[in-house]
């Protein structure tokens, strides 16, 4: 028969607070890591539902500015949230066009604090001219801040 004696010591004894709080501190974190890098279903299926809100107000958005009559184009790029949209140059300017159609986003949801409007030329853009050359005003739909190109 084998028989075993423990030293059964109190725990503050042996090993000193300063050591017990790094450790509930390191146990801690490793806590709040696996949380963040494994979250709860609930808070991806409510991430899931929110980008397909944004999916469907970005689509209704589109549809909404294709239906106007002097937009030739759309297109929509994501994040930043950038909406350029073809025109025919009359020669006005077009910073106040654009600002209607960051209304016509606001209106179905899709705007976010970069979405930005880009009204351009169509000719210069079929000409192979960048979005930027080829911009006839530009509004970022958020702040309400107007550029020239």
């Amino acid at each position: 028969m084998v028989s075993c004696k423990l030293k059964i010591t109190p725990f503050a004894a042996d090993v000193p607070m300063r050591k017990v709080i790094w450790a509930l501190a390191a146990v801690s974190m490793v806590i709040m890591l696996v949380i963040a890098m494994n979250p709860p279903k609930e808070i991806l299926a409510e991430k899931a539902k929110e980008a397909d809100r944004n999916a469907k107000a970005v689509e209704a958005a589109h549809d909404a500015i294709r239906k106007e009559p002097k937009v030739e184009y759309v297109l929509y790029e994501g994040e930043p949230a950038n909406w350029n949209i073809g025109v025919f140059d009359d020669g006005t300017s077009r910073i106040g066009y654009a600002g209607y159609i960051c209304q016509v986003v606001q209106e179905h949801g899709a705007v976010t604090p970069s979405t930005q409007v880009r009204i351009v030329d169509v000719v210069k853009v079929k000409a192979g001219e960048n979005f930027r050359a080829a911009s006839l005003g530009r509004m970022n739909c958020a702040s309400g801040d107007t550029f020239a190109r």
